[in-house]
């Protein structure tokens, strides 16, 4: 038998989450691990027995097109057409997931793609991250670290046009991972994220959330509400 259990938390209690306090979302990347067999499954059905009402999935195939252009160097339109075939594969296998459930449970999931979440006040602190990076200062520095690191693992060579290129994928998801989200057409609100792992990048939403290490940038974020990651991981074999 193959379980999920919790191996971190930024942000948030894991009892709260064991104790469905809080209605979760989970952003579904591109990466290895979510594109084996059964493991975007096995998050899904933990997420649903933990959330409080609602579940957000958030399946981002624009971001993964703006990933895509920048590591492969391909064109934007064959970009798109692959960071879209790839949203698709994952929405198939969502709706798997729900094919054999109760039709009363799939309608408390939402299923978003990037631009889903774009509500005026993820807009505005996309732009304040834009400009923040834009200064090359310490917001900039930290964020080309975990950049360094994303291209390493993905086995891509690393030099600094590429890095700020790349940059834009990291800044582009930032907001979603700073604050609460919801959809442009909902009021329901999730708080926190499931994610197998943490790494620099969530570190880096943590400082921005705490307000300690960039407290002029968090500041004019507004970061104002509770927010938080928890980390899984899969246990047995399938």
């Amino acid at each position: 038998m193959t379980g999920i259990k919790i191996n971190a938390v930024l942000g948030i209690p894991a009892d709260e989450i064991l104790t469905k306090q809080h209605n979760l979302w989970v952003g579904v990347s591109d990466s290895g691990w979510f594109l084996a067999p059964g493991h975007l499954e096995q998050i899904i059905c933990w997420a649903l027995e933990h959330t409080r009402q609602e579940l957000l999935i958030w399946i981002p195939g624009r971001m993964y097109a703006v990933n895509t252009y920048h590591l492969d160097k391909i064109s934007r339109a064959r970009a798109l057409r692959e960071g879209y075939a790839i949203e698709d594969c994952f929405r198939a296998r969502v709706e798997t997931v729900f094919a054999s459930r109760p039709s009363e449970e799939r309608s408390h999931v939402q299923i978003a793609g990037y631009d889903d979440l774009l509500t005026p006040t993820m807009v505005r602190r996309r732009s304040i991250l834009y400009r923040a990076f834009s200064e090359e200062g310490e917001f900039y520095s930290r964020v080309m670290e975990v950049v360094e690191d994303y291209l390493i693992a993905r086995q891509r060579t690393v030099s600094k046009t590429r890095m700020e290129a790349v940059a834009m994928y990291q800044l582009q998801e930032l907001p979603m991972f700073i604050a609460p989200v919801q959809t442009i057409d909902a009021d329901t609100v999730y708080v926190a994220e499931i994610y197998p792992g943490l790494g620099k990048f969530d570190w880096l939403v943590r400082d921005l959330v705490e307000g300690r290490v960039f407290p002029d940038l968090t500041q004019k974020l507004q970061l104002t509400e509770q927010c938080g990651m928890v980390s899984v991981e899969l246990e047995g074999k399938f």
